[in-house]
């Protein structure tokens, strides 16, 4: 299977080397329309030698993506919230056995692990979901 592979023209090569460190990704792709992020982080990266700095400001649609990623994680994370708002320990905990339980851990597994009651994990798996009144 072959693909048409684009030519990269002198004025994309300038515009990378002068927004790609700084610039947020949505803005840099409607600079670049045609190109995928992908592709531009390639270009930047393996033919540039170009940086992204990690200050970049994220657009709120970026910030619930990477927060939806994280949440998912694998177990040794804790999901650390966006915009101030904080989690209480005990809604760390409930998170935590919540993903422990969806990626197959048996309860006395999770009670063990956390050091909590194999009740206390039922209780938790239990409500999840469930909005406090």
């Amino acid at each position: 299977m072959s693909e048409k592979w684009e030519h990269w023209y002198k004025k994309e090569y300038a515009i990378l080397k002068m927004h790609y460190s700084t610039m947020p990704r949505k803005e840099l792709m409607q600079l670049l329309p045609g190109r995928t992020w992908r592709a531009i982080g390639h270009i930047a990266n393996e033919k540039l030698r170009l940086n992204r700095s990690h200050d970049i400001p994220k657009s709120e649609e970026e910030k619930a993506a990477l927060h939806t990623k994280m949440s998912i994680g694998r177990g040794k994370r804790i999901v650390q919230p966006f915009a101030g708002k904080h989690h209480t320990a005990e809604t760390r905990v409930a998170i935590s056995v919540s993903n422990l339980y969806a990626r197959g851990h048996s309860i006395k597994d999770i009670a063990n692990r956390k050091g909590i009651s194999e009740k206390e994990v039922r209780d938790i798996i239990e409500n999840r979901g469930k909005k406090k009144k």
